[in-house]
């Protein structure tokens, strides 16, 4: 008679841990909605008001970056880059043939006047990664563009 009632108990236990775990996937879901909401929502209040304040645009949107931009499914970022600047990655994937998305990345930090430290905050790596990135980066510019990589990146529009 015991024994009958472990595979009942079993039973629930392991119920009991699949509603608990299907309603934290549930809320980590919403809850990742409402974020890009709400950043698509900044993102257009800084687009109409980009001329007023370019330069508290740039702070205010780095801000809101993830912590890595690289991440899956953090289109947000790109959206709310590519809407600041739209001419700035056909022209940076025109002058630097075979830049990858992560070179993409680094430049579009660039752009918004991060300092290397923050760069690797949100890119999630460390400084002499970051360092190596901006190297192999380098190579692949033109000669003009590598000595002065960050002005050169500036200038892009």
């Amino acid at each position: 008679m015991e024994g009958s009632y472990l595979p009942i108990l079993m039973l629930c236990a392991m119920l009991a841990f699949l509603l608990c775990g299907g309603g934290w996937v549930f809320a980590w879901k919403h809850l990742r909605r409402r974020i890009d909401e709400r950043f698509d929502v900044l993102s257009e209040h800084l687009e109409r008001h980009a001329a007023e304040c370019p330069i508290r645009k740039e702070h205010l949107l780095a801000s809101c970056l993830p912590a890595d931009p690289e991440r899956k499914g953090n289109g947000s970022f790109h959206r709310s880059f590519r809407a600041s600047y739209p001419g700035f990655l056909p022209t940076l994937r025109e002058r630097v043939p075979g830049i990858t998305p992560a070179e993409e990345t680094l430049c579009m930090l660039i752009k918004m006047n991060l300092s290397n430290r923050e760069i690797a905050d949100k890119m999630s790596i460390s400084i002499g990664s970051l360092h190596t990135t901006r190297y192999r980066l380098k190579q692949k510019m033109p000669p003009e563009a590598a000595k002065g990589m960050d002005e050169w990146v500036r200038a892009i529009e």
